[in-house]
């Protein structure tokens, strides 16, 4: 916001949500534009602009892909992993699965993967596996689409949701919902708008607000 940009790329794509706040000296958006969030143009004036909104399936896999890349690294002669958001010790790692604890605690956890950067954790390879499916398979949120931000569900309903509409693989959601939530604190229902609150931040929470920011 408030900065000396003048002007964007041709052909620029933002998987996300693009904000130029502020930035009064764009008077124009380039060509073939295309944003795949919302756009916030507040204070400023454009001429004869026109931005798409339907990212091409080959831009979509590139998207996809930074944004699920695992991230690996070694120090101290220990090796770390951080997928879905969540930061772990690598104790044994063979092809497409890893054997895992987190930072801080000695719970022990695997990790697989299908090679397409989709990940999933699990406390079994099992439950791994069977929540990479679950990840990579469409799901259902027809359910949820006559939902306000108003709208009360229970814990229980409140996790299921965010994880049907964002993707996050079970453990991942119990992972951010313990730390988000925990046991005193949880209360008997939560509005749509307070889980958006509580859950800023976090793996996908952006999917989850923008599920329901035009309902």
């Amino acid at each position: 916001g408030c900065t000396g940009i003048t002007s964007l790329p041709e052909n620029l794509t933002v998987g996300g949500y693009l904000y130029l706040e502020g930035c009064t000296g764009i008077t124009s958006l380039p060509e073939n534009l295309t944003v795949g969030g919302y756009l916030y143009l507040k204070g400023i004036h454009l001429q004869n602009s026109v931005v798409n909104n339907v990212i091409p399936a080959d831009i979509k896999r590139k998207i996809h892909a930074l944004r699920n890349m695992a991230v690996e690294w070694s120090w101290s002669g220990r090796k770390y992993i951080k997928v879905d958001g969540i930061f772990s010790v690598v104790d044994a790692h063979h092809g497409k699965v890893w054997h895992v604890h987190q930072l801080g605690s000695n719970k022990q956890m695997y990790i697989v993967t299908d090679g397409e950067y989709h990940y999933a954790h699990g406390e079994t390879i099992e439950e791994a596996r069977h929540d990479l499916v679950y990840k990579i398979c469409d799901r259902d949120k027809s359910e949820y689409e006559n939902l306000t931000p108003d709208s009360e569900l229970t814990y229980g309903e409140a996790v299921e949701c965010y994880r049907v509409i964002t993707g996050a693989c079970s453990t991942g959601t119990r992972h951010f919902c313990e730390d988000i939530l925990p046991e005193k604190d949880k209360r008997e229902k939560y509005t749509i708008r307070e889980i958006i609150e509580l859950t800023q931040g976090q793996y996908k929470s952006e999917i989850f607000k923008d599920f329901f920011s035009k309902r």
